[in-house]
Order: structure tokens, then C-alpha cells, then sequence
């Protein structure tokens, strides 16, 4: 499942992209090119803010429904968002977003997770690429490292705040976040961006596409950086030097009532790291990443609008670094169906998941057994009773879920929508939630240093959450919106880390599930269009977090990893982009960020400051100059993880020029 693609060789594949392009037949792609350069001005920026909560979602209800229209804490990222961000990558973007906790650790890897619980291998967030799971089943967690795409085919990301596992499953216990790609029909012609700076030191991207038909469309890409190591908190070499080489294709086809859609990519890497092995010695070593993904989505829909859908997919992927060797691969199968009785709208629909993995570990860490097979499957209904011509809407819904550790999970939830009047709604939740176990909690060894040795537990349960929330929204203009969201978690049979014999640093211990706690806060994004050239996006969040052992007793070590906990959690963030446009054919964009002091390793609050300016030097080609993190030269974001004594780096002040151009 892996392609070797050495430097030269992506430069030579860019070049026989671009042939291609030429003596394709047809001659419709030079055409078609203009409806791609355009599309993100036609589609997102000229839409009052109105208009803009008319836009349909999916990943709230695994069926198209209109923003204003969904009864959870739902923001979505658009593509010109993510364009006029300057962001190089897709956790980059994700800051935008309220109630989304983002850190980067070093070059290469970021902390992420929804109303709190943030970490390296952040357990409680689920990740969807065009549908298809990027979960690590080890951890339980999303490895951002190797999760990307092309961001120029990015239509959208959308971010679901809270629970979402009673259509979604386990994983999505405080959030989803869905990235939806663009169709191929939308993406004809050919693409090509290039640029270098201090940190990113270069990258190049290409696209071609071609509607055969007007039914019919095709697309192929490929991408391929380097990004710079950062510095320590002890000014040395980070060694978290990043590169990537990624390529892709999509196709897309629609047969009256049907459309079909076949896509799929390789990737191939290294990145960085520093850590501790078992001894107190700092180990620098690279990750090396493998991987690719293949996935079939088919759709019917009927002239009512109900849709039968089905998915299937394999993804594969193969990691090597000082702490483990591992190699993975899933296959996942998903089926729904929606119709329509009397006033009750009923989702249904079921699902499988086998994942194999093959793991080697290391005197640091291993598991219990190299081989292991998991086997998921569910079964999901939910009814969404709508009365009052649509005016109030109640849906009820519940997935019933069979893992291999703790068997069958059941996952309700309860949402009820009022809308008054087309510009105002407001909804309220109840959800019910189970973090099913990893390997990492069952069956895995790891030495701490300057502790000793943790076991896994064989006994470990599911995590609990019951979830409450509030939210409204509104568009009293054309001009403003805003949406607000409350939200109280309540947690039980948490993860703790359990002393079970002798002393540090040679004592033993093991996971248990005596963590329990209470999570509460608010959340609100603010559009503002005060003039057709000027704009602005501004999110903010506020959480309070408070966990407790179930032990009164317990010791001061096993309380100070439910301290951290609490303490990996920023009460404050916030963020603000203002879009000007001085000229026709001048953007600028000046984005703050600001987060409140983190209390472990006691990082101090921060803000920053990104800039861009895109100039549009003919009519199909771009340039832009990005400056990003320009408030400090240096800062670190992120604790050390101390279990896994993974060393974070200090973010960098860095900047890059990039030319795009489109025919």
C-alpha cells in the first residue's frame, strides 16, 4: 500500500502532471478551470451571513440539514476560511473554531480535543476525512501527523462541540470533526502552488482535473514539504524536522437518481521526535510513516430527498520510531437509510469495523501481544419528530455498539430545536456517551522514568459521560450572526494511574478507571460583514474543569496526574480574523489568537499575531506572503507528556512566500 516517491521524483511526477494536462482531450479543462478559481468567491464570500446559516451540514445528523436547522453546537470552517487564513495545514485551521483546544507540541504534532481532556493522544475527539475514520484504535487517539489532504480541495470542516456518538460511536464523546472534500466536478483544470519560507521551508502542490461529462469528473493530486525543526525550552535543536510526500485521486460519477464516488491516496514520511527512552538520556529519532486509504461511497436518493447511502473502506498505515513498531489496517463498512413517516423523519442504519494491527515494542514500551484483531460492529435509529411547520423539531436516537473489551454499549440522546422565525433558533441536548478502552489501557507495559513500571489493566471499563446543553443562534442581519453554546459534562470511571507496589523510581502500577469529574463552560462565534470589502470572524471560549480521585486517600502521585489533567486545560481562548480588501485585486487578513495560562509546567498565556497579503497578479495567478506567530520569536505551547517523556518544542515566528497559479 506504500509509493516510494524520493524529492526528485515528485518534481519529475509535477512535470508529467502537467504534460498530461496539455493532451487531454476535449479541450474543456482550460475552461472549466475558471468555475474552480472562482468558486470560493461565488459560493462562500458573496453570501450575506443570512445566507451563510442556510448552508447544509451533515455531520450533525448524518443527513443534509441546514445550519440554522441543527440542534447541536456545530461550526463549520469554509474554504474560504481556510484560503484567506494563510494556514499549511489542516490543525492550523482548526484554531478558528470555538471549544476546540489546540496546541502545537513541536513541529510535527499537535495536541487537539474538544472541551478539555487535551493531549498528545487525545482519546475523546473524532476525526472524519470525507467520512472515513482516522482513529488510531492503540491509543485511541488521532495521529496528525499523518492525517492530511490538499487544502485547496477542502470545501469544508465541519466541528461538532459535544457529544455525537449516538450516530457516530465511542470515539465521539466531546466532539467530531468531519473534513469534506470537494466533488471532482468542481475541481477541473489544473492547479499549481509553490513556496518556501523559514519554517516551511518548501512545498509544492498540483491538481489536475477533468469533467468527462457533465456527469462524470475525475481529479489527481500530489503535495510534498519540508518543515524546519523547531528550538527546546533549553535553546538545542528540537530534531522535529517534518516532510511529507502525499498523492491522491478522486472520481465522481452521478446515473440518474445515483452517484458513486471512488477515491483514495498513499503517503509517505518522517518526522521528528525527542523523547526518553529508560534512560534519562534524550533520544532523538525520526517517525517513519506509511500509509494510503481507499474508499467507495455510494448514494441514492429518491424524489422526496430520502437518501440510502453506502460506505466502504480500507486504510492502512505503518509507524517506526524508538518507542514502537507498528503497523495497521481497517476495513470499515457503513450503511443508512432515511424515510419519512407522517411527521417523524427516521434515520437508520448499521455498521461494521476490523482492524488488524501489528505491533513491535521496545524496553520503553510494548504490548502484551504483537498480533491483534478487533472487530466493531453497530446498529443506529433516530427519529426526528418535526411539528409546527418545522418550528419545533425533537429528535431522539440511539446507537447500540459492540466492542471487544467492555461488548455492547448503548449511546442515546435526546435534542429538541425551537425556531421562532427564520433568523433565530434556539436547542438544547441531553446525551449519553462510553469511551470504550484502547490497547493502551488493556494490555500495554510502559516504563516511566524516574518512576518505575505501568501496567495496563485487563479489567479496564468504559469511561462515562452524561452531557447537558444549551445554545442559540441568530442572524437579526444580513451582516451579523452569532451562535452561542452552553454545555455541563458529567464524567465517571475516568482513567487514572493506580499505584500498586514499591517505590519510585522502581515502583509498580496500572490503569484504573477511580477518575471522576465535572467539565462546564461556553462557547460563541461572531461574523461581522461591516462592508462588502471588510469582515470579521471572532470565537471565544471559556471551560472550567474539576476532576477527583475516587480515593480520598489516594497518594500525592496518584493525585498529580489528575491534577494534570486539569491543568492541560486553558480556561480562556479566543480568536479574531479580520479580512480587508483595499483593492480588487489585494487581500489582507490579520488573524489574532489568544490563550490563557496553562498550570502544569506553568506555560504562561499568550497571544499572537498572523498576517497575509495575496496580490492577484494576472488573472489566473496569486501570490501571497504569510508572516505567522509574529508576536513572540519563541513559545511553547504544550507540557511534556510525562508518560510517554515525549519533549515538546518552542512555536517559532516564521513566515513564506507562495505562488499560485490556475488554468
Amino acid at each position: 500500500m506504500t509509493v516510494v516517491l524520493p524529492r526528485k521524483s515528485h518534481f519529475a511526477l509535477l512535470l508529467f502532471g502537467v504534460a498530461l494536462s496539455i493532451v487531454l482531450p476535449g479541450g474543456g479543462v482550460a475552461r472549466a478551470a475558471e468555475h474552480d478559481r472562482l468558486a470560493p468567491e461565488i459560493e462562500i464570500s458573496a453570501l450575506d451571513l443570512h445566507q451563510l446559516m442556510s448552508l447544509e451540514v451533515t455531520s450533525s445528523s448524518k443527513k443534509e440539514r441546514k445550519l440554522a436547522e441543527v440542534s447541536a453546537a456545530v461550526f463549520v470552517i469554509t474554504r474560504d476560511d481556510i484560503r484567506r487564513s494563510g494556514v499549511t495545514s489542516i490543525p492550523e485551521a482548526l484554531r478558528m473554531a470555538p471549544g476546540l483546544l489546540v496546541s502545537r507540541v513541536d513541529s510535527n504534532k499537535w495536541a487537539i480535543s474538544s472541551r478539555s481532556f487535551n493531549s498528545l493522544y487525545a482519546n475523546k475527539l473524532l476525526v472524519l476525512i470525507d467520512g472515513r475514520s482516522v482513529f488510531n484504535t492503540l491509543y485511541s487517539a488521532v495521529s496528525w501527523t499523518s492525517q492530511d489532504t490538499l487544502l485547496e480541495d477542502v470545501d469544508r470542516i465541519e466541528v461538532i462541540r459535544g457529544p455525537a456518538a449516538a450516530l457516530w460511536g465511542s470515539h465521539a464523546v466531546n466532539g467530531v470533526i468531519n473534513i469534506i472534500t470537494r466533488s471532482a466536478q468542481l475541481t477541473p483544470g489544473v492547479l499549481m502552488s509553490a513556496g518556501a519560507g523559514s519554517e516551511e521551508r518548501g512545498f509544492i502542490n498540483w491538481r489536475i482535473g477533468k469533467n468527462s461529462s457533465a456527469d462524470q469528473a475525475w481529479r489527481i493530486f500530489g503535495k510534498h514539504f519540508l518543515r524546519d525543526n523547531y528550538r527546546t525550552v533549553a535553546d538545542s535543536d528540537s530534531h522535529d524536522e517534518w516532510s511529507m510526500h502525499r498523492t491522491g485521486f478522486r472520481y465522481d460519477q452521478r446515473i440518474d437518481d445515483q452517484s458513486v464516488t471512488l477515491q483514495g491516496d498513499l503517503f509517505k514520511g518522517r518526522a521528528g521526535i525527542v523523547g526518553e527512552s529508560t534512560s534519562p538520556a534524550i533520544v532523538a529519532d525520526n517517525t517513519l510513516i506509511a500509509g494510503g486509504n481507499l474508499l467507495l461511497h455510494w448514494q441514492r436518493k429518491d424524489l422526496a430527498g430520502h437518501a440510502t447511502k453506502l460506505k466502504l473502506y480500507y486504510d492502512y498505515e505503518s509507524r517506526k520510531d524508538f518507542l514502537l513498531e507498528e503497523s495497521r489496517g481497517a476495513y470499515d463498512l457503513d450503511f443508512q437509510h432515511d424515510f419519512s413517516l407522517g411527521a417523524n423523519t427516521i434515520l437508520w442504519g448499521g455498521g461494521y469495523r476490523s482492524t488488524s494491527s501489528h505491533a513491535h515494542g521496545s524496553p520503553k514500551y510494548s504490548l502484551s501481544s504483537v498480533e491483534r484483531r478487533e472487530n466493531i460492529y453497530n446498529v443506529f435509529a433516530q427519529n426526528e419528530l418535526s411539528l409546527l411547520d418545522r418550528r419545533f423539531l425533537a429528535t431522539l436516537g440511539i446507537k447500540l455498539e459492540h466492542n471487544p473489551y467492555t461488548h455492547w454499549e448503548a449511546q442515546p440522546n435526546l435534542r429538541l430545536l425551537i425556531v421562532p422565525n427564520e433568523r433565530h433558533s434556539l436547542w438544547g441536548a441531553v446525551s449519553r456517551v462510553a469511551r470504550t478502552p484502547g490497547r493502551l489501557e488493556r494490555e500495554s507495559r510502559l516504563a516511566v522514568n524516574g518512576l518505575g513500571i505501568l501496567y495496563g489493566n485487563p479489567d479496564f471499563d468504559a469511561e462515562q459521560v452524561t452531557a447537558y446543553e444549551l445554545g442559540y443562534r441568530s442572524s437579526p442581519t444580513e451582516d451579523f450572526s452569532f451562535d452561542a453554546a452552553l454545555f455541563y459534562n458529567k464524567y465517571s470511571h475516568l482513567r487514572s494511574f493506580e499505584v500498586i507496589g514499591g517505590t519510585a523510581p522502581t515502583l509498580e502500577g496500572d490503569i484504573g478507571n477511580n477518575v471522576s469529574g465535572e467539565t462546564c463552560g461556553a462557547e460563541l462565534a461572531v461574523n461581522w460583514r461591516l462592508s462588502a470589502r471588510l469582515k470579521t470572524l471572532f470565537t471565544a471560549t471559556y471551560i472550567h474543569v474539576d476532576f477527583k480521585h475516587r480515593d480520598p486517600n489516594a497518594s500525592a502521585l496518584v493525585r498529580s496526574f489528575v491534577q494534570d489533567e486539569e491543568e492541560k486545560t486553558p480556561s480562556y481562548h479566543a480568536y479574531l480574523r479580520i479580512d480587508y480588501d483595499p483593492m480588487e485585486n489585494t487581500e489582507t487578513g490579520l488573524t489574532l489568537r489568544y490563550a490563557s495560562r496553562m498550570g502544569r509546567d506553568d506555560i504562561p498565556a499568550y497571544m499572537d499575531l498572523d498576517l497575509r497579503v495575496a496580490w492577484k497578479l494576472q488573472r489566473n495567478l496569486t501570490l501571497e506572503l504569510v508572516g505567522q506567530n509574529l508576536l513572540d520569536a519563541r513559545r511553547q505551547e504544550f507540557p511534556r507528556e510525562t508518560l510517554f517523556s515525549v519533549y515538546p518544542a518552542e512555536v517559532e515566528r516564521g513566515g513564506y512566500l507562495k505562488l499560485t497559479c490556475l488554468w
